[in-house]
């Protein structure tokens, strides 16, 4: 069991080490993007020490793109990282950003996955009636976006769409961003994009593509049964704002509950010793 994954971080390299350190074993590869907003300076010293602190396996760095918040830069660092794995054999491919952290050790998270022959990602049909407006404002506009100087980095500017189809006629999902995809899956992707530049245009004006794009092209296609219609990240909207809550301690019991691969956010600015207490609760987390 091979897994592949891709972190996208903005904000902190001693964050990345950490989860680096403790999602991966010698025969997995990572893949880092660092978003391009930091600058060469910053890019080239975050590089050497996520390198110098994260020595287990396979590790790439890159910062090519500029990820600005609900924007099409997102999904152009994430399809480069997919091209750069082509070359590579493994199982599952799983995207993870930096305030991200596992709740299960790798071996464990293996094993389950070497159970299933699926994909996991969470899907609706739009329009959804937990979305605002369903959803569909997110296709029936054209958005631009602006630099901001404070978070989140971006002002949008909306026109609408005079042609509200989507190229192909293909039928429109959604769902949150986490995905866990065969490598059968990732290949399907970037060929159909190739082949299709028509939708990957269309959605370069669409706002929020991370949660649109893949999931709209894998259930368009014969992989659709393929599609365990489930996330295997933990993510708490409870708070009614567009952003998930930070976890803390407090939502221990739930996360250890929640049957979850990982969950997100953390931020140990607001609590500092979650982490440390995850950490202990993982069993058998000995390398392979």
């Amino acid at each position: 069991m091979v897994i592949a994954y891709s972190l996208f971080e903005y904000n902190n390299p001693n964050r990345v080490i950490r989860l680096v350190n403790r999602i991966q074993t010698k025969s997995d590869f990572v893949q880092i993007h660092l978003d391009k907003m930091i600058g060469k300076d910053k890019f080239n010293d975050w590089k050497k020490i996520i390198e110098k602190n994260c020595q287990t396996g396979e590790i790439r760095i890159f910062s090519k793109f500029r990820c600005k918040y609900g924007n099409f830069g997102l999904i152009d660092a994430e399809l480069n990282l997919m091209k750069e794995l082509e070359d590579y054999n493994y199982d599952f491919h799983i995207n993870l950003s930096g305030d991200s952290y596992p709740l299960k050790p790798p071996k464990i998270i293996k094993k389950e996955l070497n159970k299933k022959n699926s994909a996991f990602m969470e899907f609706y049909k739009l329009p959804f009636k937990d979305w605002y407006q369903g959803g569909l404002h997110r296709l029936n506009n054209r958005y631009y976006f602006f630099p901001k100087k404070k978070y989140p980095y971006v002002r949008t500017l909306k026109i609408p769409r005079i042609n509200k189809q989507l190229p192909g006629n293909l039928k429109a999902y959604g769902g949150r961003g986490c995905r866990c995809l065969q490598k059968k899956h990732v290949s399907y992707i970037l060929n159909f994009l190739d082949k299709n530049p028509s939708v990957k245009k269309f959605f370069r004006r669409v706002w929020g593509p991370g949660e649109l794009l893949y999931h709209t092209i894998l259930l368009n296609s014969d992989y659709k049964s393929t599609i365990f219609n489930q996330s295997l990240m933990y993510i708490d909207f409870s708070e009614g704002v567009s952003h998930p809550k930070y976890l803390t301690e407090l939502d221990l019991e739930t996360l250890k509950r929640s049957g979850k691969f990982f969950a997100r956010k953390f931020n140990q600015e607001i609590d500092s010793n979650v982490l440390n207490i995850i950490d202990r609760m993982l069993v058998n987390t000995k390398k392979d």
